[in-house]
C-alpha cells in the first residue's frame, strides 16, 4: 500500500509543470526612522500573496544574522532597517552570503544605515551623500538563478 502511495505522489498531471519552489525571503528589521513594523508586514503579506516567497520577519537583525547556519536558509535579504550598527560576526556573516549569492534588496532608510560601514555602500551600491540623497547610483547589476525567472 505504502509503495502504491509513494508511486502515486510521484507522478506528474500531463500538461502541468510542477510547482516552482518559494523562494525563502528575510526581512531585517527592528529599528527605522519610519514604522517598521507596518512596512515590514505589508512587505511580508505582498511577497507571500504573489505565491513565489516564504517570508520571515527579524526584528534582531544583528542576532539574526550572527547565526549564519540561520541566515543561510534565506535566498533574500530585505532590508528595512536603520538602526544600531551590527556587531563584527553579523556583518561579515552578511557580507559572506551575499557575496555567495544571497539577493539583497534595501528599502527607504536602510540605504542611509550604516554610514561608515564601507563593504555595506559596496552592497547597495550607493552612498547617501550629506544632502540627503543617494548619489551616485552608478550601474546597478543584478543577478540570479534560472530557477527564479
Amino acid at each position: 500500500m505504502r509503495l502504491l502511495v509513494l508511486a502515486l505522489a510521484s507522478l506528474s498531471i500531463p500538461g502541468q509543470a510542477p510547482p516552482k519552489p518559494r523562494i525563502p525571503v528575510l526581512v531585517l528589521t527592528g529599528e527605522n526612522g519610519t514604522d517598521w513594523r507596518w512596512s515590514s508586514t505589508w512587505m511580508r503579506a505582498f511577497l507571500e500573496d504573489s505565491g513565489r516567497f516564504d517570508v520571515e520577519i527579524a526584528t534582531y537583525p544583528d542576532a539574526t544574522m550572527s547565526d549564519r547556519y540561520n541566515a543561510a536558509r534565506f535566498d533574500v535579504f530585505v532590508l528595512d532597517y536603520e538602526g544600531l550598527r551590527w556587531s563584527e560576526l553579523a556583518e561579515t556573516n552578511f557580507l559572506e552570503l551575499v557575496a555567495g549569492g544571497k539577493g539583497v534588496v534595501a528599502v527607504g532608510g536602510s540605504a542611509r544605515a550604516f554610514p561608515e560601514w564601507e563593504e555595506y555602500r559596496a552592497v547597495l551600491g550607493c552612498r547617501w551623500d550629506a544632502a540627503g540623497g543617494a548619489d551616485p547610483f552608478g550601474p546597478v547589476k543584478l543577478r540570479g538563478r534560472a530557477q527564479h525567472a
